[in-house]
């Protein structure tokens, strides 16, 4: 099912190179693997300041977004993201 949302969506948007969806893992770890590389960082997160700037990355340079639950993330989950270099915006 997520292979076919992806197609539609690389169609949708006119994308020339497929998109890679990974198999699932605990968050802790996807954030330390995230640790290691570069690019811009941003938490999404409701204490976060309102109207906070983004930094615009740029194609030679990574970015990612973590976005967690309707709830949101446990503030351990959000320390650990800030840890790594996730700066908390608001959406």
């Amino acid at each position: 099912r997520i292979a076919k949302v992806v197609r539609a969506a690389q169609r949708q948007c006119g994308r020339a190179v497929p998109l890679t969806v990974g198999a699932p893992v605990p968050l802790e770890a996807w954030l330390d693997r995230v640790a290691q590389g570069g690019g811009v960082r941003y938490v999404a997160a409701f204490t976060a300041e309102a109207g906070r700037p983004l930094t615009p990355a740029t194609s030679s340079c990574p970015a990612f977004g973590l976005v967690g639950p309707e709830g949101g993330l446990t503030d351990e989950e959000l320390r650990h993201a800030a840890e790594v270099g996730f700066v908390p915006v608001r959406l």
